[in-house]
This record gives C-alpha cells, sequence and structure tokens, in this order.
C-alpha cells in the first residue's frame, strides 16, 4: 500500500465507523455529536468576533459583530447547560433539534418556492425541487413537533450518511493513481 493512501484509508474506516456507532448506539453517539456541534457553535461564534476585531474599521459590519456574539453567547450557555448534567443534556438536543427543524422548513418552503419559479420559466425536472420542498416542510414538522425523537432521527441519518461517505471514500482512495 502506498504511504500516501494509508492516512486516507485509515480516515474513510473512522467515518465509517462513526456512522456505524451513530446508527447502532443513537443515544451515546448522539450526545457526542451535540457536544461537538454546541462547541462548533461557540468557537464559531468567538472566530466571528475576532475576524470582526481584526477587520479594517471602514469595512467592519455590526451584524457580522452581533452575530459573533450571539453565536458564541448562546453556544458558551448551551454547553455550560449541558455540562452540568442530564437534564441539560436533554436541553441542548432539543435546542439543536428544534434549529434542525426549522431550517428544514425553511429549506421546504424555498424549494417549494423554487419549483413553482422554474417551472414558471420552462426548466424541465422541477418535480425534484417540489418533491424535495414538500418532504423537507414534513421532515421539519414532524422534527419540531416532538424534538427528541427527531434528534434520533437526524442522529441515524447522519450515520447513514457517515456510512455511505466512508465506503465511499474507501472505493475512491483504492482507486487514485497514486
Amino acid at each position: 500500500m502506498n504511504e500516501l493512501k494509508k492516512p486516507a484509508y485509515i480516515i474513510a474506516a473512522v467515518i465509517t465507523l462513526i456512522g456505524v456507532v451513530a446508527v447502532a448506539a443513537p443515544d451515546i453517539a448522539g450526545l457526542g455529536i451535540a457536544y461537538l456541534i454546541t462547541a462548533g457553535f461557540f468557537i464559531y461564534g468567538i472566530l466571528k468576533v475576532i475576524t470582526w476585531a481584526n477587520t479594517p474599521k471602514e469595512i467592519r459590519s455590526g451584524f457580522f459583530l452581533a452575530d459573533g456574539v450571539i453565536s458564541a453567547l448562546l453556544g458558551g450557555m448551551i454547553l455550560f447547560d449541558a455540562l452540568k448534567g442530564p437534564v441539560g443534556q436533554v436541553e441542548m438536543l432539543v435546542t439543536i433539534s428544534l434549529t434542525a427543524g426549522f431550517l428544514s422548513v425553511f429549506n421546504g418552503i424555498s424549494m417549494t418556492a423554487s419549483y413553482f419559479s422554474l417551472r414558471k420559466n420552462g426548466f424541465g425536472l422541477t418535480g425534484f425541487f417540489l418533491a424535495g420542498g414538500i418532504l423537507r416542510l414534513l421532515l421539519g414538522i414532524m422534527i419540531i413537533m416532538n424534538p427528541i425523537a427527531g434528534w434520533f432521527t437526524l442522529q441515524w441519518s447522519w450515520g447513514i450518511l457517515f456510512i455511505i461517505t466512508g465506503i465511499a471514500l474507501l472505493f475512491e482512495i483504492r482507486d487514485l493513481p497514486l
């Protein structure tokens, strides 16, 4: 095996393994992923504030700074609350689920509107936009109605995505001409 392919195989195998764990034990893997998402949100906010501070004054945006501060505060508060115990962990899962649910609803509305716009302008194969929009709308509504069950649905979806991605990477790496 080529020395360049070895680390790539390891990464692909780890991605696949994370997906298998996410599907097989969604409660354990889900909590870990929730912590990663929340910590990432916190770090994202801090980095936005740092970026704003390093931007020349004449092109700074107050909205950019506000987004960074709000992201850092919310991420930090949710993370701190989750570290206190099981109730905080459930609140973290619910917060992430509701966020994903609302994003899914908004994306579904956007895709459905795109369908009508594309159809009006004579584009073909627009049915996929309508179907995708309706499915995302329904998924978002279901997640919002029951965020804990929605979290496990998201967790299994991400697990399946990781498994497929890891396996695809294994085949891609195998075919690299290194």
